[in-house]
């Protein structure tokens, strides 16, 4: 898992910020994990805040790490679109046991 530096951190910022998506990784597996069924973006977001009570978390950083698990191999998209928080589609994904 990484962090990706578009904004041009200094390296050591860098390290903090890798190791906090890494956290976030990890917690967002665990909630896949749990749900033993398909899910979009918008119910890990539901379910991260809900669980981890933290100040809000952007649904884009439940984004990146969905993209982030994806290219691990632990979750692969279902080919489905379901209707997200906001009423546009998201795509449909599942846990790759």
């Amino acid at each position: 898992m990484t962090y990706f530096n578009t904004t041009h951190e200094p390296e050591n910022q860098v390290k903090i910020y890798t190791k906090i998506n890494n956290g976030q990784d990890k917690r967002i597996l665990e909630i896949i994990q749990t749900l033993n069924k398909p899910f979009s973006a918008s119910i890990i977001w539901q379910k991260y805040i809900h669980m981890y009570y933290e100040k809000p978390t952007p649904i884009t950083s439940v984004r990146r790490s969905i993209n982030t698990l994806k290219n691990a191999g632990n979750i692969c998209e279902t080919g489905n679109l379901v209707q997200g928080m906001y009423g546009r589609s998201e795509l449909e994904y599942r846990y790759v046991k």
